[in-house]
């Protein structure tokens, strides 16, 4: 679990690493607690496995699919966070 303040101390809310089996992912919460955003890697076979050949990674560069809560994962991206390895 991550938690983000600002230099006051003010909790702004925290991302938490959902249990999971063969793609990671996270969610993003707010302060009261409620579900903002989910936070997956690109997958492959019906979203059973991460998907390393995606248009948007490389072997270097694994991308998280930012997504709505509520709505499937193949369908509702709405952003990318590219992290290089």
């Amino acid at each position: 679990r991550i938690t983000a303040h600002d230099p006051d101390g003010f909790l702004f809310g925290h991302v938490t690493e959902r249990c999971w089996l063969c793609v990671p992912t996270f969610e993003v919460r707010r302060r009261d607690d409620s579900l903002e955003y989910v936070l997956t890697q690109p997958t492959c076979f019906n979203g059973m496995f991460v998907d390393c050949c995606s248009s948007e990674g490389s072997c270097l560069r694994q991308p998280f699919n930012i997504h709505p809560p509520g709505g499937h994962f193949w369908e509702s991206k709405i952003g990318i966070i590219s992290l290089p390895w």
